[in-house]
């Protein structure tokens, strides 16, 4: 997939509007994990970028832009109604270019939260909640001389331009465990668009269930669907429902390249965000041990329960986005314990769990 800018003749007539490339989907999406892997071109006035849209002003998800006569930069942003994103984002640098090789993009996209990540290094959160549904656009734009993102193209710009994109995938989230019955539903533009469950009920005797034209509603379960009477997806509606298995324990993605090639975040300007070290390993069977977090964000009271074989004491830290440790509980013996954070600031935390020479780690917001 590729998207071109106009030759060097268009742009140098000052008469001719610059034009760009475009995509995005049809489908409205809420909340998920939205991956690109690209490679970008260089020359100034260049402006391709990969971001969520609703619709309105300032209901936007910036996953990056990109200017080409910084081939080292892209810039991160999230775009709220009212300020209510603090003006959030700016500008991060990278260990080379963007435009010499392919890199992997991710924005992760939850009720309480954003994150960044470049080739599976998280670089920055924002703590928020974007309540609207958003389609996902990649496009090459042509920026000008007055406008955001400038300066624009100029005799050195090479023309015509490629932005190059091997794949974009979206990931949502499987609850394995809940059960969700839906007797009374009529979607609005805030609502997620893609419900997970165990057994999932849609529709029944005591309520309607209306899936009007134009909207979106995926289900997605582990054991079981129901759809009963009362449950109207109208023409022009788009529904699915499927039964998949609970996926086991994560495995970390394979990274092709080596640690030296591909292109990390050294340095970052975001408020509120998080740079800690990276580890690339590759995990080729699932730990022996992992954590269930719930609920994850959180108001300070958490259940941990620890899935695997357990045949040793396990030790519990919790550090702060800033590196300080904040909280340890060690000697647990059991599956299952349940600590009490309320008493600490809210933002983002990492809870560590270690057990002999092996460790797990989850993310925890605190709201």
């Amino acid at each position: 997939m590729m998207f071109e800018g106009l030759t060097e003749e268009h742009i140098l007539n000052k008469n001719i509007l610059n034009t760009s490339g475009w995509i995005q989907t049809k489908k409205k999406f809420k909340y998920g994990l939205f991956e690109i892997r690209f490679k970008l071109p260089e020359g100034r006035g260049l402006w391709p970028a990969f971001w969520l849209y609703g619709g309105n002003p300032n209901e936007e998800f910036d996953i990056f832009e990109y200017k080409g006569e910084t081939p080292n930069k892209i810039h991160i942003d999230m775009h709220c109604p009212g300020n209510e994103c603090d003006n959030f984002g700016g500008w991060v640098t990278a260990s080379g270019n963007f435009s010499d090789s392919y890199n992997v993009m991710m924005g992760e996209w939850g009720p309480n939260a954003a994150f960044w990540y470049l080739n599976g290094q998280e670089f920055a959160i924002w703590l928020g909640n974007l309540d609207y549904q958003e389609k996902v656009i990649a496009n090459l734009a042509i920026a000008n001389d007055n406008g955001p993102f400038s300066t624009g193209p100029d005799n050195t710009t090479p023309f015509p331009s490629i932005f190059e994109i091997d794949y974009i995938r979206m990931w949502t989230r499987l609850d394995c465990e809940q059960n969700i019955t839906m007797e009374n539903y009529s979607q609005s533009n805030t609502d997620p668009t893609v419900i997970t469950g165990s057994h999932i009920t849609m529709g029944g005797n005591n309520g309607n269930a209306n899936l009007q034209s134009g909207q979106y509603l995926e289900l997605i379960a582990t054991d079981k669907i129901e759809l009963k009477s009362g449950f109207v997806a109208e023409a022009g509606s788009n529904f699915s429902a499927k039964i998949v298995d609970c996926p086991g324990p994560y495995k970390s993605l394979k990274i092709q390249e080596t640690q030296d090639s591909i292109l990390h975040i050294i340095s970052e300007v975001v408020p509120d965000s998080l740079q800690h070290s990276q580890t690339k390993a590759n995990i080729d069977n699932p730990p022996l041990l992992y954590t269930k977090i719930y609920p994850n964000p959180t108001d300070g009271k958490i259940d941990i329960e620890f899935v695997g074989k357990i045949d040793r004491k396990i030790k519990i830290t919790l550090t702060s986005s800033t590196g300080i440790v904040v909280f340890i509980q060690d000697n647990i013996t059991e599956n299952k314990i349940n600590i009490d954070i309320s008493n600490l600031a809210k933002g983002v935390y990492i809870l560590t769990g270690v057990f002999g020479d092996n460790s797990v780690s989850e993310k925890i917001i605190l709201k």
